[in-house]
């Protein structure tokens, strides 16, 4: 069953690609409608293009970012996965009439450190919004934005095509050790008032007391009971349960980045979660090339 399914979507790409030769007469250049940088505070760079298209064209090819990248996933309007190639920092879709392409995918290489300043740098051939990781410092750019805001304590550039360096610094933290660089949610900033520090260290204690009680309950319960049940199983969270409806919109199967795109997950929480689901015998997660296949198993 599942090699005619990869056949169903092989042949047709199969004979668009022997129909079409790779060549500049059929191969259009498509003007991403944005692109999207978002630094997370470990260097990490998320980018986002989304392509525009036209119902004649059913190859496209834009310009990356980067060339050195991981956990590339392009999609239509819809969600689905399009097939793609990609020669340095070049992609080429193979569209088969979506209205839209979103490429999607990490990069580390465009982030440097020295001492404790960051240094963002790369080159656009497009319109460009980069958000910078929050609570961070902007130190110096290369050339003027369009325009500079703050998003949720996070600096957001809008940038004209063009080669850019940005430096900036992330908050320094408090620690039994010394100061130091960090960021990211859960960071305590040098300017976070005493008072502030001791609810939240309290109310992650309380959590952690309230976890450990309601993780005893239910093994005690799990224990005593047979095959789990979507409907009744009170293990299931309600991030499990948004997580397993969309595996199920999504026809049964999905890739671990398409999952990390739509609840905006960073890649360690979402293979947390996934691999949860997988342990609770609702997920199967199987290798695709270089990509995590995550399939639904119990609906």
């Amino acid at each position: 069953m599942r090699l005619a399914q990869h056949l169903a979507i092989s042949l047709p790409l199969l004979l668009l690609v022997l129909i079409y030769p790779m060549t500049g007469q059929f191969v259009h250049a498509a003007v991403p409608t944005s692109t999207t940088l978002t630094v997370y505070a470990d260097g990490l760079t998320v980018v986002t293009q989304t392509l525009g298209l036209n119902s004649n064209q059913t190859i496209v090819s834009a310009t990356l970012i980067s060339s050195v990248l991981s956990d590339i996933v392009v999609t239509d309007q819809a969600g689905s996965a399009l097939y793609y190639q990609i020669s340095g920092n070049n992609i080429t879709v193979y569209t088969l009439g979506a209205s839209e392409a979103v490429i999607h995918y990490e990069t580390q290489s465009l982030t440097s450190k020295v001492g404790t300043v960051w240094s963002l740098q790369f080159s656009t051939e497009y319109n460009t919004t980069a958000t910078l990781p929050v609570g961070s410092t902007l130190i110096n750019i290369s050339s003027a934005p369009v325009s500079m805001t703050t998003i949720n304590q996070s600096p957001v550039l809008v940038l004209l095509p063009g080669q850019y360096t940005i430096s900036y610094g992330l908050p320094i933290t408090n620690s039994t050790g010394g100061g130091g660089t960090g960021g990211g949610n859960g960071t305590k900033s040098a300017n976070t008032p005493w008072y502030s520090s001791y609810v939240l260290d309290s109310s992650v204690t309380i959590l952690v007391i309230a976890g450990a009680g309601t993780g005893l309950f239910f093994l005690l319960r799990r224990r005593g009971s047979g095959a789990i049940n979507l409907e009744t199983d009170n293990e299931l969270r309600p991030d499990d349960l948004n997580v397993l409806q969309f595996i199920q919109e999504k026809g049964g199967k999905v890739l671990e980045p398409e999952i990390r795109i739509r609840f905006a997950l960073p890649k360690t929480s979402a293979w947390r979660q996934i691999k949860r689901l997988e342990r609770m015998g609702y997920v199967k997660v199987t290798k695709i090339g270089s990509q995590n296949q995550v399939e639904l198993v119990k609906k």
